[in-house]
């Protein structure tokens, strides 16, 4: 919406941009047909490439002006492109912005093309001095005997080669820079258009507000036990009022001991009611090994319980697989690659992510012969 509104000023915004990357390149070329940082060039090979690169600068500018009436159209498409999501919008920008760039692309690939043969053939004529050649069926690197005549032929073309390198060279590393430059922002685009698509937004807006609801493992916590109050007499066995009945009889109770290891006292003839009492207190009171065993023997039934509770997923847990992505493509980006790309001009790594699961999709045929068995089936049974 913001585009719609403000075209006039995005159409000013890309005119600008389209004008000052053309004369900036212009300046460099005309910069590297002089004598570029006190560097001799080849004069005849740089005025002829020089021509060449002004020349298709000049192409460029001319279809941008016959294609400029339609610039507003474009940018309202791009704008209303929005409307289907942001990352639409933002991959329409990049497809913009190679557009713009189309001709730096162009010379970047022509000028790709010829170092690389260049070095290589460099490459083969230096094994042809030290008497060495590559053998293509082993992949290796085996000594040959050369004739004069093909030694005298290699000399002719390494001193050939050696001097137009630098030329070649400059002009290479001219084109190289931009389309670098270029080549940084798009993956940043496509780093976020991937970042956007697979953003865990529900699962983070669970695990903020309900955390129980996104689980990340579970973990057991042991209840307090019951209140020792509850079986204190059944570890220490009955007492003697529990026996006797408060001195006029004994009762029967429920936590008797066993009475065949119970040895009564012998009464006498002076004893008393509260003799036999106190009689009967010393025989009921336990000794510390029979108070030990029967405390293992009720810790036997005794059960432990314990809660289970939910844990969490952590947060680095639900960005783990985004994470790997950015290191999978910063791994591809690693300086020593790319500079062994700019120097020997191979191809440049992309910003390719890792292979996702998806679903299966079914062929155009298995699908019409799908369809036509349901719609026989539907047709059969409801006639």
């Amino acid at each position: 919406c913001l585009m719609v509104t403000h075209v006039d000023e995005v159409l000013e915004a890309v005119d600008h941009v389209a004008a000052h990357q053309s004369m900036l390149l212009l300046q460099a070329i005309r910069w590297i047909m002089g004598v570029p940082a006190g560097l001799k060039l080849n004069d005849n090979l740089d005025y002829c490439l020089g021509n060449l690169c002004i020349l298709g600068v000049k192409c460029f500018q001319v279809v941008y002006l016959l294609l400029q009436p339609y610039l507003p159209w474009a940018v309202r498409t791009v704008a209303l492109s929005g409307i289907a999501g942001f990352t639409l919008l933002i991959s329409l920008v990049s497809d913009l912005l190679s557009l713009l760039t189309l001709h730096i692309s162009i010379f970047y690939t022509i000028s790709a093309r010829w170092h690389g043969v260049q070095t290589r053939v460099l490459g083969s004529l230096w094994r042809l001095f030290r008497g060495r050649k590559r053998n293509v069926l082993r992949g290796r690197i085996d000594a040959c005997d050369y004739s004069l005549d093909q030694l005298l032929l290699g000399t002719l073309l390494f001193t050939l080669l050696v001097f137009l390198f630098p030329t070649t060279f400059i002009y290479y590393l001219l084109f190289c820079i931009p389309y670098l430059f270029v080549g940084i922002v798009q993956a940043v685009i496509r780093m976020t258009v991937s970042l956007m698509n697979h953003f865990p937004i529900s699962t983070l807006v669970l695990r903020i507000l309900q955390p129980s609801h996104v689980p990340g493992g579970v973990f057991l916590k042991l209840l307090p036990p019951a209140a020792e109050s509850d079986t204190a007499h059944s570890l220490d066995g009955p007492t003697a009022a529990q026996l006797t009945g408060g001195g006029r009889g004994m009762r029967a109770s429920t936590s008797l001991p066993d009475m065949g290891h119970l040895t009564l006292p012998r009464r006498s003839s002076n004893d008393g009611p509260v003799g036999l009492e106190a009689a009967w207190a010393a025989s009921m009171k336990p000794s510390p090994l029979r108070a030990n065993e029967r405390r293992k023997s009720s810790l036997v039934g005794r059960s432990s319980h314990f809660e289970l509770s939910n844990r969490p997923l952590p947060m680095g847990a639900i960005f783990r697989t985004h994470t790997q992505n950015v290191a999978a493509v910063l791994k591809q980006y690693d300086p020593g690659k790319v500079l062994r790309s700019l120097l020997l001009s191979e191809s440049m790594p992309q910003s390719t992510l890792p292979d996702r699961p998806s679903c299966q999709l079914l062929p155009v045929v298995d699908f019409w012969i799908f369809a036509k068995g349901v719609l026989m089936g539907s047709a059969e049974r409801f006639p």
